[in-house]
């Protein structure tokens, strides 16, 4: 029986060996797919700067283009809104039409305070027991001590609840007006006293009359009435009398006094003073 010579037949890739540098390094042989790859590969990022700062330039340019279209054409785009504003129906498409965002659900969440009317007395008198014929006059000092009274004739408010009340209005603690008012002794019990106004030259009580301030005196001081209530005329307070029905007619003339003996107070109440300083009426809306 023959025999063939079998030839064996190498299926793994041949041994290439490297190639020898002179300096005695071996060098990695040229593969020219990998060469041309690596060529293409730092071509690219050569490339690379050059077309981003290109967009960059580019994009800059039509920034600015578009910039001094829209400044030109803003004029006119004003002129054309201004003759022609949108109409309600246009406003009200919109999702929000009112520039008043909220407000007018505040009304709904926030308890609304009562409306209180306020009226300055209109006359400032003050009279003496120590000198009972003398006359002051109307003017904006408020006198009040064991032997001075105050009297003040305030306008009612023509509307609003039948409830009145008499408040003092101190100025604010971080302001200061202690050097317009003069205090010794405890101010803390001021009596209000309504009186009745005849009318002048006439011997009918009336409070639709005014009092003639210009004649008051002590001995003509016309008699209380009823008492209104107390104030507390201490720096820095807010004090308000418990209400009291409002009077049927136009004038309250009221007397301040003070019952104890070591009390005095006095103060210029001046109309539109800031800060407020002095007493008031008040009268809640209906």
């Amino acid at each position: 029986m023959s025999t063939r010579p079998h030839s064996s037949v190498n299926t793994e890739s041949e041994y290439e060996p490297l190639t020898s540098h002179p300096d005695g390094e071996y060098v990695e042989p040229c593969n020219p797919i990998r060469a041309a790859s690596d060529a293409s590969t730092e071509s690219r990022g050569d490339l690379l700067p050059y077309l981003t700062s290109n967009y960059l330039l580019w994009g800059s340019l039509l920034v600015v283009c578009l910039s001094i279209i829209n400044t030109i054409l803003l004029p006119f785009t004003l002129e054309a809104y201004a003759n022609t504003p949108p109409s309600k129906a246009e406003l009200d498409k919109l999702p929000y039409a009112d520039a008043h965002l909220g407000l007018d659900l505040a009304a709904q969440l926030v308890s609304s305070a009562p409306t209180v009317h306020h009226a300055w007395p209109e006359r400032i008198a003050r009279v003496s027991r120590q000198f009972k014929d003398v006359v002051y006059g109307s003017g904006v000092q408020v006198v009040i001590s064991n032997q001075e009274s105050t009297i003040m004739q305030f306008r009612v408010p023509p509307h609003g609840t039948p409830s009145c009340a008499l408040a003092f209005h101190a100025p604010p603690e971080h302001i200061s007006r202690d050097i317009d008012v003069e205090i010794k002794g405890s101010v803390s019990e001021i009596e209000i006293w309504s009186i009745d106004t005849p009318e002048i030259h006439s011997n009918v009580p009336s409070k639709n009359h005014p009092l003639d301030f210009d004649a008051l005196s002590w001995n003509s001081l016309p008699s209380r009435s009823a008492r209104l209530g107390m104030l507390d005329l201490r720096p820095h307070s807010n004090f308000t009398t418990e209400r009291f029905a409002c009077p049927t007619g136009d004038m309250l003339t009221v007397e301040m006094r003070c019952p104890r003996a070591d009390c005095h107070i006095k103060f210029a109440q001046v109309r539109n003073a800031i800060p407020k300083l002095g007493v008031e009426l008040v009268r809640w809306h209906e």
